[in-house]
C-alpha cells in the first residue's frame, strides 16, 4: 500500500511569515501527480486554512478541482486546531461527517480499512480524543 500523507498546508490568501503557503502546496500536489500518482491514497491532514476562512477553503476546493488528482487519487481532507469545521463543511458539503458533525469516517480498500478520525477541538490547539469520538469508532 502506498499512502501519501500531506499535513498542515495553512491555506491563506497571504505569505505567512514571508512563505506562500499557496504556492507551496501547489508545488507539492504537482509532486505528488508527476511522481506519485499510484498512491493508493492521498491524506491532507490539517492545519487544512491558517484561520479558518472561507476564502482559504474556497482556494483549497479550487486548486484540489483542478488537480490531476482524482477519483481514488482525491485527497481525503481532515481538519485541524486552525481550521473551522462548519465552515469547511459548507466549502465541502461532500464531506463525511457523523451525527455530532465531526468530519471523519472510514473506507475499506484491498489492503484494509482506512479511519479518518475528526480530533479537533474548539477552544483548544490540542487534538482531542473524548466519548463522542470512541463511541464512534
Amino acid at each position: 500500500m502506498k499512502l501519501i500523507h500531506i499535513s498542515d498546508i495553512h491555506i491563506n490568501p497571504e505569505p505567512i511569515l514571508g512563505i506562500d503557503p499557496v504556492a507551496n502546496f501547489r508545488a507539492c500536489l504537482d509532486h505528488v501527480a508527476e511522481f506519485h500518482a499510484d498512491a493508493d491514497r492521498v491524506v491532507i491532514s490539517g492545519d487544512l486554512t491558517h484561520h479558518g476562512r472561507r476564502e482559504s477553503y474556497e482556494q483549497l476546493r479550487d486548486m484540489l478541482g483542478e488537480s490531476p488528482l482524482q477519483g481514488d487519487a482525491a485527497p481525503r481532507l481532515l481538519v485541524g486546531n486552525h481550521d473551522d469545521r462548519e465552515t469547511f463543511r459548507s466549502v465541502f458539503p461532500q464531506a463525511a461527517a457523523d451525527a455530532n458533525g465531526h468530519v471523519q469516517w472510514f473506507e475499506d480498500v484491498a489492503a484494509g480499512r482506512f479511519i479518518y478520525l475528526d480530533t479537533a477541538q474548539a477552544g483548544t490547539h490540542a487534538g482531542h480524543y473524548g466519548a463522542e469520538r470512541r463511541a464512534w469508532l
